[in-house]
């Protein structure tokens, strides 16, 4: 018994350790949470989307700097570092980083697993009952798309490329199974044959190397990527 405490000791207290996760400017973070949470400046609020009994968001600041985000009882700190320094060429855009939920999940977890060992059929049946339906790609592009279109109306052009650049690229990585996340436009378009890699390159323009872009032009952007996600739509459905 005492090693069982032991173990559950060692765990808390590694998961009690402060976090820290390094990005650069705009960079998406992938950040769960069991409670609902808000964001307030200088994070940017991509998406929100709800899963099960927790809560899935991606922000992303666009200022280097060191920030920390409260979750629960726990602050996390999150390292902003610029992307470009002393004129050198754009790096190119890693994966969303994820950071731990509430802590107390921790617990959970090591209650789940010993309850695992002596009432593993019953676990697996209630599993299987509170199973919820998965997201798909189309409905995650259209989530974020609305959210994209708020920003243009508020003539944020800065906000809307980056969801945007986001949108499309997560549509592609889950659809298409292609690691776009982590990829840069000139790859995307050795893979993709599309409007997508230019409008994702355009993006990336705009908001590290602060290229203008009237309003018309991220408008004609936005309704691309509308059009887009109906086409999208109409296949799945005629599946």
């Amino acid at each position: 018994m005492r090693r069982w405490y032991l173990l559950l000791f060692l765990v808390m207290f590694i998961y009690a350790e402060p976090k820290k996760e390094i990005i650069t400017v705009g960079e998406p973070v992938v950040i769960e949470s069991e409670k609902d949470l808000q964001f307030s400046p200088p994070f940017h609020l991509l998406s929100k989307m709800r899963q099960g009994n927790k809560y899935k968001y991606v922000i992303t600041v666009f200022k280097p700097g060191l920030y920390s985000v409260k979750i629960g009882e726990r602050f996390y700190q999150i390292e902003v570092e610029s992307v470009l320094k002393g004129g050198e060429e754009l790096s190119e855009i890693q994966p969303p980083l994820s950071v731990p939920g509430n802590p107390s999940w921790v617990l959970v977890r090591v209650g789940g697993f010993m309850l695992l060992i002596f009432l593993s059929f019953g676990t697996y049946y209630l599993l299987r009952r509170r199973k919820q339906r998965e997201v798909t790609p189309e409905e995650e592009l259209e989530f974020n798309l609305n959210l994209a279109k708020k920003k243009l109306a508020e003539d944020n052009l800065d906000s809307f490329y980056s969801i945007l650049s986001f949108a499309l690229r997560n549509f592609l990585q889950k659809r298409k199974r292609i690691p776009a996340l982590s990829m840069t436009s000139s790859e995307l378009e050795s893979v993709e044959k599309s409007w997508i890699p230019y409008v994702i390159k355009r993006a990336e323009l705009v908001r590290f190397a602060g290229m203008s872009v009237e309003k018309e032009g991220a408008e004609m952007d936005l309704e691309r990527a509308l059009k887009f996600l109906e086409e999208k739509k109409n296949e799945v459905s005629a599946a």
